[in-house]
């Protein structure tokens, strides 16, 4: 029985909680901005310190009930962040994770099989995909590797390092590659692999079952 620990389960649950826990672990992530409730007051003084310290004009605004790229958006100015916060704040949702827009980035893919990587992919934009931004399942597709990456082994051993903390049979890790960095983004307890198998030409099916 393949299966990951109910305490990961718990800790990894939503995007705000992995946010928290990669924090606490010291793996390099996104900086991000988690806001409950209206945006006046406190929120107000967070949100203008946090565009401050990341220098950006463009950012990742996250509801934090979305999933499948839905209520992911791209901010272009704080005069646009604040209009979208009113009218989402309209629709009762008030909660939300705001980071910066990272220009000239690539994702990449792992998937873990204990402390065994199975492979790489990179996460390539579909053709019909409207959303230039999001690089999830739905707008993206998977492209076997075909050369040694700067940072893959940078990867690998934060695909293991990351292993060691979450003792889990099988997770597939985002990261977003820079020229400068190489970021955690996302980490997935119940991956898919049939598209990962092609890409990779390797039976993740067969070698978690023998795991």
């Amino acid at each position: 029985q393949i299966s990951n620990p109910l305490s990961l389960l718990t800790s990894l649950r939503d995007k705000v909680a992995q946010i928290q826990t990669l924090h606490q672990w010291g793996v390099p992530i996104i900086p991000s901005l988690i806001l409950r409730g209206d945006i006046d007051g406190n929120n107000h003084t967070a949100i203008q310190r946090f565009i401050r310290q990341s220098k950006h004009s463009r950012f990742i605004l996250k509801t934090e009930r979305g999933n499948q790229g839905l209520g992911v958006s791209l901010i272009n100015g704080i005069d646009s962040l604040y209009s979208w916060l009113t009218t989402l704040r309209a629709t009762r949702d008030q909660r939300f994770i705001l980071q910066p827009f990272i220009e000239d980035a690539q994702e990449y893919r792992i998937l873990m099989c204990g402390d065994q990587c199975l492979g790489i992919v990179e996460k390539q934009r579909r053709a019909q995909a409207n959303d230039k931004f999001k690089h999830n399942a739905k707008h993206t597709h998977f492209k076997t590797m075909t050369k040694l990456l700067p940072k893959q082994d940078a990867m690998i051993a934060w695909g293991q390092h990351l292993q060691e903390k979450m003792q889990s049979d099988f997770v597939a890790i985002d990261f977003l590659m820079t020229k400068k960095t190489l970021i955690v983004l996302e980490i997935g307890l119940c991956p898919g692999f049939i598209e990962f198998e092609r890409a990779c030409r390797v039976n993740v099916a067969g070698k978690v079952l023998k795991y």
